[in-house]
């Protein structure tokens, strides 16, 4: 899925690698096609990658960045003094799922606000992380936006889950996927 500021929310409908880069063509809902080029149209502003494809995104630009590392003058950097080490764990948690749009966002509130956790006692990331995961896996799956999930989720839910279509998907990980899925249902679904 993409978001374009201009645009809207769109899905890839195809893509095509070559020796000139990845390129991806997206059709928004707004009826626009664009051949997108990985990773440099989302380096630009007002232009978002979400799920599988904000992986890719992202992984094309961190291999951008050490190759013109590699290539750029190596700069000697002092470290700072510091009088005492800092040994702290506060705020050493990596966030492994970042919502990909207001929607998503909405879900990750909701599921926080209804006591699923961010991360574990131990800080490792939790339910929140796991079914904003899933519900990005199966946005993936079906060629969706997270609103057009939303306006279809009563049709989509019975497919992960158990007799289901994909009912191997919805129930890997105790249910994770369905779970997260009959989650986000009730959130789309409450009055």
């Amino acid at each position: 899925m993409v978001i374009h500021k201009i645009f809207g929310n769109g899905r890839v409908i195809s893509r095509e690698v070559n020796k000139n880069g990845t390129y991806v063509t997206v059709e928004f809902d707004s009826g626009k096609v664009i051949k997108m080029v990985i990773p440099e149209s989302f380096e630009i502003a007002g232009i978002e990658a979400c799920g599988s494809l904000k992986e890719e995104v992202d992984k094309a630009i961190a291999l951008k960045i050490q190759k013109q590392q590699a290539t750029a003058p190596a700069k000697v950097i002092t470290p700072p003094v510091t009088s005492k080490k800092n040994t702290s764990k506060k705020n050493t948690t990596k966030r492994k799922w970042t919502p990909s749009c207001a929607l998503a966002a909405s879900y990750e509130k909701y599921l926080i606000k209804n006591g699923y956790r961010i991360e574990s006692d131990s800080g490792n990331p939790s339910t929140v992380y796991s079914y904003g995961n899933a519900v990005d896996k199966v946005v993936d799956n079906e060629g969706l936006t997270w609103n057009s999930l939303a306006n279809d989720i009563n049709n989509i839910v019975p497919k992960y889950d158990a007799g289901g279509e994909y009912e191997d998907i919805g129930l890997k990980s105790n249910k994770t996927v369905i779970n997260a899925l009959k989650r986000f249902a009730e959130m789309v679904n409450q009055p």
